[in-house]
């Protein structure tokens, strides 16, 4: 009882309850440097000697000297590959930086103190785009006309950077970011609003104000390195390297009257410890995404100039493959029920349809696709994608019956489609992974059934970075 009822009131509180789950289930921050047991004690440490030591724990975490960081600043991937990685990674960073100003709203509400809701209300207001006449001519005598800036939310300033760099790279990949790249990220944020007026500063100090110069000045660099631009375009990232400083000394008095007991001590710096290492994780998933996994950085190819409205052939597959697989298909899709492996974001099942398809069912391992094709404004009743990797597909449609209308049973092996394809799927798995499709697909083919599909040539499969040739194939099965 003791123990929970850190204010001595005889009464345990929510916020008592929540300080107290959140100190049982992260660690005591003991591999931190110099961050002991008597930097959480008042009676031993002082509030400033708090707060520095957790600012220097913050300054060196690898969130702020992630290498990823390291390497968009210096363009080492290429100045191609790179320019693409800081796409990926502004499209990323658009799906948790949206919830910035209502969390200072929020945290606006929790503040008794004037004077620290003054410093707060000053932080909104540049967040909307209201500014002192020092900064309009800073900014003027740096080539950002004041009209570029002035009244103009940040959010509307990073959407306009966003879209200068998919203009310029002639791609988007808004619609194929995987969910779990920020998944981390959004469970921190979620579990610092949660805890009140501690949780919030420590996401807006330690996690943000703090850092965030250092970050936008890697991401600047990168841009500046790999495609070049104007202060103009980059005015976001130029304005919060600048702004976000002098944020961050204000913050730093409010952060300093707000760690009083060994109890906020504790919530301070175990949110700080979170959010840090769930940027880490966001860097590391944006690796995988962009490099390291097979599929997804095929899928993510996928986005170069798609509108999830057009229906033009927009990449090579639309040129190369998926005619002639139309062309086969055709005497055999209509009143078809159709199995579309690595359906996409429903491209070649929409046109199926088209052809007399009477059902569809995509299968699909990118849940960002998945999403854009069940979206679709022309999706019909008839057609279901749920997402899963294609070398399991029974498995993945035995757990999604209840998402594709299939009935559970002997259909499972005696055959349910009278269709199957597969464009552009094949050259990106295992000669394993390949042949358990063929198997599955085997298995889920009414007699007598078709399977369509479509691969790259082996010796021209990748010609500057681009499939050019392919060839088809026609299975009776």
């Amino acid at each position: 009882m003791k123990v929970l009822d850190t204010d001595g009131d005889g009464s345990i509180d929510w916020d008592e309850f929540k300080s107290f789950m959140l100190k049982a289930n992260v660690n005591e921050l003991s591999e931190i440097s110099d961050f002991n047991e008597n930097l959480l004690s008042p009676s031993h440490t002082s509030e400033e000697e708090f707060v520095t030591a957790l600012e220097n724990y913050t300054k060196s975490h690898r969130a702020v000297n992630h290498h990823l960081l390291t390497n968009l600043a210096t363009a080492s991937f290429g100045k191609k590959e790179t320019a693409d990685m800081l796409l990926r990674f502004l499209s990323a960073y658009s799906q948790f930086n949206s919830g910035f100003i209502s969390n200072v709203e929020t945290l606006l509400g929790l503040l008794d103190n004037k004077k620290h809701a003054e410093i707060l209300m000053e932080n909104l207001e540049e967040e909307m785009g209201e500014y002192d006449e020092e900064t309009m001519v800073a900014c003027e005598e740096m080539g950002i006309p004041r009209e570029s800036v002035e009244n103009i939310p940040h959010s509307e300033l990073f959407k306009d950077l966003l879209e200068w760099v998919e203009t310029v790279l002639q791609r988007s990949y808004g619609k194929f970011i995987p969910s779990y790249i920020c998944e981390k990220l959004k469970q921190a944020i979620s579990m610092c609003q949660s805890l009140g007026k501690l949780g919030l500063l420590a996401a807006l100090y330690f996690g943000s104000e703090l850092i965030v110069p250092e970050i936008y000045s890697s991401i600047l660099a990168g841009l500046r390195n790999s495609i070049g631009l104007s202060n103009e375009e980059a005015r976001f990232l130029i304005l919060h390297i600048d702004m976000d400083q002098d944020h961050a000394e204000a913050l730093r008095e409010i952060i300093i009257e707000n760690c009083l007991t060994k109890a906020d001590r504790l919530t301070l710096a175990n949110c700080t410890k979170m959010l840090l290492e769930a940027r880490v994780s966001f860097y590391d998933n944006l690796i995988k995404y962009s490099s390291l996994d097979p599929m997804a950085r095929q899928q993510a190819s996928d986005a170069i100039s798609y509108d999830a409205e057009a229906e033009k052939p927009n990449c090579m597959s639309d040129f190369t493959a998926r005619p002639v697989v139309f062309e086969m298909c055709k005497d055999h899709v209509k009143g078809s029920s159709v199995l579309d492996v690595g359906c996409g974001e429903g491209y070649v099942a929409r046109k199926l349809v088209n052809q007399g398809a009477i059902k569809i069912v995509g299968v699909d391992i990118n849940s960002a696709m998945v999403e854009t094709a069940n979206s679709h404004s022309n999706k019909t009743n008839t057609e279901y994608y749920v997402e899963g990797d294609v070398s399991n597909l029974k498995e993945t449609l035995l757990k999604t019956t209840n998402q594709t209308n299939l009935m559970p049973g002997a259909g499972f092996d005696q055959g349910m489609f009278d269709l199957s394809v597969a464009v552009f799927v094949f050259n990106y798995l295992t000669i394993t992974d390949m042949n358990k499709t063929f198997k599955d697909v085997f298995s889920l083919l009414k007699p007598g059934g078709h399977f369509v599909f479509s691969v790259p040539h082996p010796f021209m499969s990748n010609h500057d970075g681009k499939s050019i040739l392919c060839c088809l194939s026609h299975l009776y099965l």
